[in-house]
């Protein structure tokens, strides 16, 4: 709609002076300017001279400023302006310039007259110069009063819109506008100065006018001998920006008066009207991401200015209490430490009251300032909207103002010592716009030796929990206990959480500690008794015959009985650490010779059975032999009930019944695994299925690497997976032996990986790989054939089982 109007406004504009020709009383881009305003001012001006003088010491000034990268103005061009415009500042034509297409304004009159109030205000009515003449060196842009009435009525003849403006931000009779205030507390007159000359920059009312200034035009324009412009718009014109409310930028960076309000005017209205709640709940919120336990070194749970009945504290967490700063806040945490029982689980930050307001005052702002974004936001205004960057960069500031006032507010933390709270100055450092309270709060407390890292079983951490935390004379103590105690102890050195759990697995792994029923043990232990440990080495299927490596513990002797008898040191003693047996159960016993260790328990070592079958005709009927290995009584079904309980006794083979579908076949005793054999159509083949997963148990030896690797080759092939595996590596004395049980299922790949770790490990790269497997299993039937052809043999009754589709 603005655009639509401007539009109509210049066609109207261009149709009026078709047939005219406009005329410029006083061209402003040239001297005229200066010279009639020294004509109607001036009775009589310094020599050449002088006025050189005065325009070399601007030009040194700007250069200065040029220097410190403030400002982009030529110091050489500024100076030869000052000596066409002498007496008055450049800046004059060009801020004046900008409002002479001001609809009703008289530009040469008007501009006279203005000028004649301004020299008469500085020379204050009298050639003495009382009003401010004899301390300036040119008559500056600036150098008007709005409290003038004269004035007044001239910036009003130009631009009547800006009164709120010269109230609330510059310059209302009797003060109290923003930059007064501004003026007032830095002893200057700078921040008048600035907003004079943006205001000037904001009078034009024209179509598409230029309004405002940037801060290097700032600098520019009040650069003089003896001013110093280093700090102006760090200290002036970013307070300005803060306080007014009526002062805008633009896209670029212009900053101009306008008559509606700006962010700052809504900020200032939330702040004030915002409760002392929701400055502190705002508060509590940036002080839980300042001082968050992310990596829970210290402390692990935080508690943010509650009152002393919210605070709970529990014996696996330290908390860090931020408490609200107050006059009476350490004779409050005392109060309620010496009532606390778990000491050693808190500390305390505080600091400052005097300070704790502007805290709140900033935590206020930083709140006013998400509101007004989120309006903003909801108005669908985009981030590079200038209202948007400026409360982008509002916040972006006053998050900086709170950080900086929690630093200098929060300054004392009050840890759990021997004797009573102990204080600790703090110094947050908050810097690229981080502040990592928890990290901060760590080093300090390690370095006041109340914090540590140490807590390694080497080291003396170990030395400590048993001399400070375990029950005085006692060897076992509850853990929960010595965690209680750690809780509540204020002597007691603070460490990473889980400390003394990881302290108590590692030296119960170690067997430095036992643990028993949540009971802790720290020792000294008795010497533990001794123990055997029983290996099957190796097992033939077909006899049940099985050898064991025999291993005593904390002895050097084992002693061995067969059947149900116990061994005594009367019985077998072992000659070497293997035997054959062929018995169901066998009993050892070790000793050590020294009496060192007491005699333990007796090991009992019981043999499985494998139950042997075959099918085959007799005149028509078919026929079930059963062999157990060991041998020992077998009993067994054809209808599918238990054959432990329900079975007949096997002697000889027997008849198979009609109908029936496999043969149930258990050793009597109840104690080995109960066989399922399906009952063959025609007995006198064996039985696969193509379909289903089988186990084909037939032992395999190869005795050389070259047919070792081809037969892993042809069961990779086939996907085949190998049970009960004998490795063996090397020739003469330098030789290794794996071996593994009967039941664990082995991928190709792994016994691969296992020959080339052993090698490499044993230093065999070269040395002869042999290898036994006592038994196969394939995911089909159909792969157990095709390893059959390939093998060029033939099955065998009895040899291939189904079993689970499951690979372990």
């Amino acid at each position: 709609g603005q655009q639509f109007i401007n539009q109509a406004l210049q066609d109207a504009n261009a149709e009026a002076i078709r047939l005219s020709a406009p005329i410029d009383p006083v061209r402003m881009n040239t001297d005229e300017f200066y010279h009639i305003l020294r004509t109607r001012l001036f009775a009589d001006l310094p020599d050449e001279k002088s006025i050189q003088e005065v325009a070399r010491a601007y030009g040194q000034a700007l250069k200065q400023a040029k220097a410190m990268d403030i400002t982009t103005a030529s110091p050489e061009q500024f100076a030869a302006d000052i000596e066409s415009s002498y007496p008055f500042h450049p800046a004059i034509r060009d801020l004046y310039a900008r409002f002479r297409e001001n609809q009703g304004f008289h530009q040469t009159r008007a501009l006279i007259r203005m000028m004649r109030i301004i020299v008469a205000n500085l020379w204050g009515g009298n050639p003495n110069g009382d009003g401010g003449a004899n301390s300036q060196y040119l008559i500056a842009a600036h150098d008007f009063d709005l409290m003038n009435p004269e004035m007044i009525g001239e910036i009003r003849h130009i631009n009547s819109k800006l009164d709120n403006a010269i109230a609330h931000d510059i310059e209302p009779v009797g003060g109290g506008a923003v930059a007064q205030r501004i003026d007032s507390e830095t002893g200057t007159n700078n921040a008048l100065d600035v907003s004079r000359l943006l205001f000037l920059a904001s009078l034009a009312t024209s179509i598409n006018p230029t309004l405002g200034l940037n801060r290097s035009e700032l600098v520019a324009y009040l650069a003089a001998p003896g001013r110093d412009v280093a700090r102006l718009n760090k200290e002036i014109v970013e307070r300005l920006q803060t306080e007014a409310w009526y002062l805008h930028a633009t896209r670029d960076g212009r900053l101009y008066f306008k008559d509606v309000v700006n962010i700052n005017a809504k900020l200032d209205e939330y702040t004030r009207n915002m409760l002392r709640d929701s400055k502190e709940k705002e508060l509590k919120a940036q002080l839980g991401k300042i001082f968050a336990p992310s990596a829970l070194s210290v402390y692990h749970k935080l508690e943010l200015l509650p009152a002393l009945d919210e605070i709970k504290l529990i014996p696996d967490a330290i908390t860090l209490v931020v408490f609200r700063p107050a006059d009476s806040a350490l004779q409050t945490i005392k109060a309620f430490y010496q009532q606390a029982t778990l000491k050693n689980r808190v500390c305390f930050l505080t600091g400052d009251a005097n300070t704790y307001e502007r805290v709140l005052q900033n935590a206020a702002a930083l709140r006013a300032c998400d509101a007004i974004l989120s309006e903003m936001r909801a108005e669908n205004k985009a981030d590079s909207d200038p209202q948007m960057q400026e409360a982008l960069s509002l916040r972006t500031k006053y998050e900086s103002n709170l950080y900086m006032a929690v630093k200098s507010t929060f300054l004392l933390l009050y840890y759990p010592t021997r004797d009573a709270l102990n204080k600790l100055d703090m110094d947050f450092q908050y810097t690229d716009h981080k502040f990592e309270g928890e990290e901060q709060i760590r080093k300090a407390l390690e370095k006041a030796y109340k914090y540590t890292t140490d807590v390694g079983p080497e080291g003396t951490f170990r030395q400590k929990v048993e001399n400070k935390l375990w029950l005085s004379d006692q060897q076992e103590s509850p853990w929960s206990q010595i965690k209680a105690n750690a809780a509540q102890d204020p002597a007691w050195n603070w460490h990473p959480v889980n400390a003394l759990d990881q302290l108590k697995n590692i030296l119960v792994q170690r067997g430095q500690w036992r643990e028993a029923e949540s009971y802790v043990d720290k020792g000294p232990f008795p010497q533990p008794k001794t123990e055997v440990r029983v290996q099957v080495i190796s097992r033939d299927e077909e006899t049940g015959r099985v050898k064991l490596r025999v291993t005593p513990l904390n002895g050097d002797r084992v002693y061995m009985e067969t059947g149900s008898s116990s061994p005594t040191e009367a019985s077998r003693l072992l000659d070497g650490d293997t035997v054959e047996v062929d018995d169901m159960n066998v009993s050892f016993l070790a000793a050590d010779s020294q009496k060192a260790h007491e005699s333990g328990k007796v090991y009992l070592w019981t043999n499985t059975v494998s139950i042997k079958y075959r099918f085959y005709d007799d005149n028509g009927l078919v026929r079930c032999e059963l062999r157990a290995a060991p041998p020992v009584r077998v009993h067994y079904t054809t209808d599918g009930s238990n054959p432990v309980t329900n079975g007949g006794v096997y002697s000889t083979p027997f008849i198979v019944p009609k109908g029936a579908k496999f043969v149930l076949a258990a050793p009597a005793d109840g104690k080995g695994k109960t066989e399922t054999i399906s009952i063959p159509a025609e007995p006198e083949k064996p039985s696969v299925n193509l379909e289903k997963a089988c186990s084909w148990s037939r032992k395999h030896q190869f005795p050389s690497t070259m047919a070792t690797f081809d037969f892993l080759a042809r069961c990779r092939k086939y996907d085949a997976w190998l049970v009960g595996t004998k490795i063996y590596i090397g020739s003469g004395r330098k030789w290794i032996e794996v071996l593994s049980d009967e039941e664990t299922l082995h991928e190709v790949g792994a016994v691969e990986r296992t020959i080339e770790a052993l090698r490499d490990l044993y230093d065999l790269p070269h040395e002869s790989v042999a290898l036994d497997v006592s038994r196969l299993n394939f995911e089909t039937g159909q792969s157990l054939m095709d390893f059959i052809a390939e093998l060029k043999t033939t099955l065998v009754h009895g040899e291939v089982k189904e079993v689970e589709p499951k690979k372990n």
